[in-house]
């Protein structure tokens, strides 16, 4: 029998792969995307049963089943409709990746101080040579999180300084842009 705590860590990890697929399929797809697809896959059908209670279930596992039959020869096709998308490639204006590119001018510096800083506090270093705010870069901190969230379940103020950390990241940071990002997405003729 599966209790509370086992299945909050195991929603925990299920987040925690979420968020690091979603930052690997926002880089430019190269092989490396590619090889991990099917261990991916793997990963979130063992995780079907804790997927299967959300309203988001039937598109996900279309979803990745559509990502499972992704082959190095698709690569190509897939690199070209990045470009489209967010890269300066297309016609049209790449959609931006950056928190920064949602923001008013004015909180853009402190922006790119504090987001190093929080990643330092941490014990990590960035080895993306992108900019700290780059959605990929804030996904993989989420999974961090959602990480040392079921790493601490046995110590209850460590467990709620994580949540809280969590709530706060996506409070003041992916909530303020990803709307907006994803209208732009939605809008994008390609």
């Amino acid at each position: 029998m599966e209790t509370q705590e086992t299945k909050a860590q195991g929603l925990a990890k299920l987040r925690q792969g979420i968020y690091r697929w979603f930052a690997a399929c926002l880089l430019y797809p190269d092989e490396e995307l590619i090889r991990h697809i099917p261990e991916v896959v793997r990963f979130f059908q063992e995780q079907e049963e804790l997927l299967a209670e959300f309203p988001f279930f039937l598109p996900w596992k279309e979803w990745l089943e559509d990502t499972e039959s992704k082959t190095e020869k698709d690569l190509p096709l897939l690199q070209e409709e990045y470009m489209e998308v967010f890269g300066e490639s297309g016609e049209r204006k790449p959609i931006p990746l950056v928190e920064s590119a949602y923001l008013p001018k004015r909180e853009v510096s402190a922006l790119l101080v504090e987001l190093p800083s929080l990643y330092s506090q941490a014990g990590l270093s960035l080895s993306f040579e992108g900019p700290p705010d780059h959605l990929a870069v804030e996904l993989e901190w989420m999974s961090y999180l959602t990480k040392q969230e079921g790493e601490h379940w046995e110590d209850g103020e460590k467990l709620l300084s994580t949540l809280e950390q969590e709530y706060q990241f996506v409070k003041h940071h992916l909530s303020r842009y990803l709307p907006k990002l994803k209208e732009k997405v939605e809008h994008h003729p390609g």
